[in-house]
């Protein structure tokens, strides 16, 4: 299934296989971003509304709506128990997704916070759930620790010189990719925040996603209004072009968001102004298997995590 959330505060969820909409809610303000649960039971969706609401993946149904801010960034843990969000204001804060689906959580579920200087503009768990990585507009990658007996501690920290907007572990967990307004990937030992390999993609750096194997790395890169998807080769910084952002036609308005299925063999991609059309993209070919016209910008796009899609008569 494949999670859109646009600038009329619309969350959709999709079906990968043909585009077709399973179930759409609308917020009360811009919907900024959106994440599915490992187990692909929740869909937590959140934005200009300043609530966090978690969905019932299956049914649709709203399952829990807390006052939380400015949302702009959202990441379950692996076990699916935790949720990381992200705020404008510059908090990071985990809280108990099981307490949330239940509809009977008071305040907010809080389990730890974290407090930064500025907007988080991506937050991840690490593969084995024991760590946090969270980064944003204070040019700083914090890794926090989420053991219960030391939930928050900051790990490791690293100060870059310009924003940083996007990141993404390996697979194995043992680097952490991060993606700066420099348009530099630099490749960070996720045990000692020691900085590796760096390559220059180009201009802002939007999105970043391994391949399963950990060989390569999916980037959007660009501007505001023309942005692109590559693939980055993880050891020899050699990118190739996937999807252009603003030079085929049917792309004209320029590419807003993306993201790359589980298996590595699927690239979303949402729109903006004048042609705000999904579209799933093969990423070994670069050739379109679906779009469908959609009505406003499109800001984030997620993939689920299982391999077993729900089909229409669940």
């Amino acid at each position: 299934m494949l999670a859109v959330v646009d600038d009329e505060g619309k969350v959709a969820v999709l079906y990968a296989a043909n585009g077709d909409v399973r179930w759409e809610y609308v917020l009360s303000g811009r919907a900024l971003a959106c994440s599915f649960s490992p187990d692909t039971a929740l869909l937590a969706a959140g934005g200009y509304d300043n609530m966090l609401t978690l969905f019932d993946t299956k049914s649709g149904a709203l399952l829990q709506q807390i006052d939380h801010g400015i949302v702009k960034s959202l990441s379950f843990s692996p076990d699916s128990l935790q949720l990381a969000i992200g705020t404008k204001s510059g908090s990071v804060d985990v809280l108990d997704a099981k307490a949330l689906a239940s509809g009977h959580c008071k305040a907010t579920c809080s389990k730890w916070s974290f407090a930064s200087e500025g907007s988080v503009k991506a937050v991840q768990f690490s593969p084995d759930g024991l760590s946090l990585a969270a980064c944003g507009v204070d040019c700083r990658v914090s890794l926090l620790s989420t053991s219960t007996e030391n939930a928050g501690q900051v790990l490791w920290q690293w100060q870059g010189d310009n924003k940083v907007r996007a990141l993404c572990f390996s697979p194995n967990g043992f680097v952490l990719a991060v993606g700066d307004d420099n348009g530099r990937v630099a490749l960070v030992d996720a045990t000692t925040g020691e900085v590796g390999e760096t390559f220059s993609v180009g201009l802002f750096v939007f999105y970043l996603c391994f391949t399963p194997d950990g060989a390569s790395i999916a980037v959007v890169e660009g501007e505001y209004h023309q942005k692109k998807v590559l693939m980055l080769d993880a050891e020899s910084g050699v990118s190739q072009e996937v999807v252009k952002g603003n030079e085929e036609e049917h792309r004209c308005a320029g590419l807003a968001a993306a993201c790359m299925s589980p298996d590595g063999q699927l690239i979303a991609t949402g729109g903006r102004d004048d042609d705000c059309r999904i579209e799933l993209i093969s990423e070994a070919s670069g050739n379109g298997l679906w779009h469908v016209t959609w009505h406003d910008f499109v800001h984030a796009l997620c993939f689920s995590d299982s391999k077993v899609e729900l089909s229409a008569q669940e």
